[in-house]
C-alpha cells in the first residue's frame, strides 16, 4: 500500500510539474511573439513610408 501511495504521489507531482513548466514556457513565448509582431509591423510601416518618399522624389 505504501508503494502504491508513493507511485500515486509521484505521478501527481509529475503531472503538476509538467503543467507548471508548460505554462512557464508558453507565457514568455507568447509575449515574445507579440513583441516581434509589433516590431515587424513598425518596420513594415517604416519601409512603406520610405518607398512612398522615394516615389515622390522620383516624380
Amino acid at each position: 500500500m505504501r508503494i502504491l501511495s508513493l507511485f500515486a504521489g509521484a505521478a501527481t507531482a509529475l503531472a503538476v510539474g509538467r503543467c507548471i513548466l508548460h505554462l512557464d514556457y508558453k507565457v514568455p513565448h507568447e509575449s515574445l511573439s507579440q513583441q516581434m509582431k509589433g516590431l515587424y509591423e513598425s518596420l513594415d510601416g517604416y519601409i512603406l513610408s520610405l518607398e512612398n518618399l522615394k516615389e515622390v522624389e522620383s516624380s
